[in-house]
């Protein structure tokens, strides 16, 4: 008789365990995963930052008109106001000399001349250029350059970032780093990189105009 109430005890505990309270289990926390930051890694044997621009520098491809490039998606200069403007150089490489930075200081007065007025003739009547005002701001910056004499038989470089910009905002809507170097044909020393720029503002406009004026 014993043995057979311990054998029922035994038998109805699980039973009394199912009548307890259940152990729920807690619900699953999303943690939000912050945004990418942009990557600011330099390219271009370290003469592209890409925190100039504030992008991520993987996205800057090769173009026609460009060695590194982006545009944002669905830009248009279409109705817009382009003022140009330049920065002082920023020297990305170690060995200009003083008649480097000389040259450098001389082309940045030349270039915005030669954007303005190319873009100002490629992008009407879709766009103004303006030296004054606009809702879009065009800048830039050399990072390199190397000027020689016709004597030397160094190669005559210069290498420049463009940014195009909101005004307002501030937020870049066309990244190009470009380095440009003179045909024999373009004469020797400044004057050749001079000739050189000029050709490639032209460039550059018409290849904004054939793909960003729409």
């Amino acid at each position: 008789m014993l043995r057979r109430s311990i054998l029922a005890v035994i038998i109805t505990l699980p039973f009394f365990a199912q009548d307890g309270p259940s152990v729920s289990t807690p619900p699953s926390v999303t943690v939000p995963v912050p945004p990418t930051a942009p990557v600011h890694t330099l390219l271009d044997h370290d003469l592209l930052d890409p925190a100039y621009f504030g992008i991520d520098g993987a996205l800057m491809k090769e173009t026609k008109v460009a060695d590194f490039m982006w545009v944002k998606p669905g830009f248009s200069f279409k109705g817009h106001t382009l003022k140009v403007e330049w920065g002082q150089p920023h020297m990305l490489a170690s060995k200009d000399d003083k008649f480097d930075l000389e040259a450098a200081d001389h082309l940045t007065k030349v270039l915005p001349l030669e954007f303005s007025k190319f873009m100002a003739a490629s992008l009407w009547p879709a766009a103004k250029v303006s030296s004054t005002e606009g809702d879009l701001i065009l800048t830039g910056r050399i990072v390199m350059i190397n000027v020689r004499s016709r004597f030397s038989f160094s190669k005559n470089i210069l290498t420049f970032d463009i940014k195009i910009m909101n005004a307002v905002s501030g937020e870049v809507v066309l990244a190009c780093h470009h380095r440009v170097i003179p045909y024999g044909t373009e004469g020797s020393g400044l004057r050749s990189l001079e000739a050189r720029v000029s050709t490639y503002a032209f460039e550059f406009s018409e290849y904004c105009l054939a793909n960003y004026a729409k």
